[in-house]
């Protein structure tokens, strides 16, 4: 019998030198080898040979809200329009992952972006902010990674075939191994 293949992840990587970006398919092993080092040693078409990759990070910004004192009037301080809340960069990686809900219901899907505090992810099980819930990393032969405690911080619908989007953050000490 075959061995089974490796599931892939897909990740968008970017050159250290060049600052080229690319979405791009590792196996686990070769996205644990990017985690463990923090790089990967493969080929850059724009340099023309090997160099280091590193995870490319999300630069998502968000709409400064203005208290409704600041709506009625002008104000000679200026407000910067938009600001980074998250503390951790995220990384723009599709992980194969289920999703528990202390009911029992699950599904597996795929992140959107990663960071070491959390998680993004579509799913179509709907879910409450602050409902807690149990991820786990999927593999090809269904045996999974050790199950992480999470906390959904924030939903929107998604626009795509699944129903929302969820924000979701690791419970204090339980960062999971991948």
């Amino acid at each position: 019998e075959p061995p089974a293949e490796e599931e892939n992840v897909a990740a968008a990587l970017q050159c250290a030198v060049c600052h080229f970006r690319e979405m791009t398919e590792l196996t686990l092993s070769e996205y644990r080898t990017v985690l463990g080092r923090n790089s990967l040693t493969r080929y850059c078409s724009w340099c023309g040979e090997e160099t280091e990759w590193k995870f490319a990070v999300v630069e998502e910004v968000v709409e400064m809200a203005k208290s409704p004192a600041e709506e009625g009037r002008g104000t000679s301080v200026s407000h910067p329009e938009r600001v980074e809340k998250r503390r951790e960069k995220r990384r723009i990686v599709k992980l194969p992952i289920s999703i528990r809900h202390k009911d029992e219901r699950k599904e597996i899907t795929r992140t959107e972006n990663a960071s070491r505090s959390g998680v993004c992810c579509p799913a179509n099980m709907e879910l409450e902010v602050d409902d807690h819930v149990f991820l786990t990393l999927e593999s090809e032969d269904g045996s999974g990674e050790a199950e992480v405690r999470a906390r959904i911080v924030w939903r929107s619908r998604s626009s795509k075939k699944r129903a929302f989007l969820y924000g979701m953050m690791f419970d204090r000490g339980q960062l999971p191994a991948a």
